[in-house]
């Protein structure tokens, strides 16, 4: 199979599908919760990664740090501002907000934008940017039009299609 990009989905845990998609990755994005335990996971995944990369000549690199299901919470935002001040440079600046439309995507197995609940367009629209944070790919020529509308040739879709959407 030859890909530009894989996506390797894993579980919070240092289990064996985590250790061989470490082994087998180019760059690692941590996703973490903005909350006191996963503050302390993201330590632990960061030293893991680092250990990795000393065996393999500087691989995987860690690509950042994403901060997931933020609510409108002080506490969300506390925990999110920890993040970014034990991690700087490596917090992503875009988060992706606590939505009921992933859990739905995720739950029916479809990509966010297939859905046409009030929070979708959203939901896309930020998972939408942090790929083109995290890739360097640019805007899209529909730039400017409404939020989960992209052009048929919309390369951010191939990312749907492998699941990136659907994760909460």
């Amino acid at each position: 199979v030859s890909a530009d990009l894989v996506v390797i989905d894993c579980p919070p845990s240092l289990g064996l599908l985590t250790i061989n998609a470490l082994f087998a990755a180019d760059r690692v994005v941590v996703v973490a919760e903005p909350a006191a335990w996963s503050s302390d996971g993201v330590d632990q995944i960061l030293r893991n990664v680092a250990r990795f990369a000393e065996r393999r000549g500087g691989r995987p690199e860690v690509a950042g740090i994403v901060v997931n299901r933020l609510g409108r919470t002080r506490d969300g935002a506390y925990w999110a501002s920890q993040l970014a001040e034990a991690h700087p440079g490596l917090v992503r600046s875009t988060v992706v907000r606590l939505r009921a439309a992933i859990a739905e995507a995720a739950a029916r197995s479809l990509p966010v934008n297939a859905l046409t609940r009030p929070g979708a367009a959203e939901a896309a629209e930020e998972l939408d940017a942090l790929y083109r944070e995290l890739f360097g790919v640019p805007e899209p020529a529909t730039a400017g039009a409404p939020p989960g509308s992209h052009g048929a040739d919309s390369s951010l879709h191939a990312a749907y299609d492998l699941g990136y959407a659907v994760r909460p």
